[in-house]
């Protein structure tokens, strides 16, 4: 298998019990980020404008939960609010 360096790969799983059979199938000891951490290093990375809109939008459209103080701990790493 070659080594990925410098790539972000991204894997949508439904359950942290997938994600938990895909670490044992396939032990790449890369690292798992959340859909909120996924955002902010896109915001940081200015792959999207705004942080805001996005957690707003996974909350309304796609009925993500969310609770208040990780939503303004986000906004605040990205200075947002």
């Amino acid at each position: 298998m070659k080594a990925v360096t410098n790539a972000l790969v991204l894997i949508a799983l439904s359950s942290i019990r997938k994600l938990e059979l895909v670490h044992q199938r396939f032990p790449l000891n890369l690292p798992t980020l959340g859909t909120v951490v996924l955002l902010i290093w896109a915001k940081q990375n200015r792959l999207i404008p705004n942080l805001k809109e996005q957690l707003d939008n996974l909350q309304t459209v796609g009925k993500f939960r969310l609770s208040l103080s990780v939503y303004e701990n986000a906004l605040q790493k990205v200075g947002e609010l």
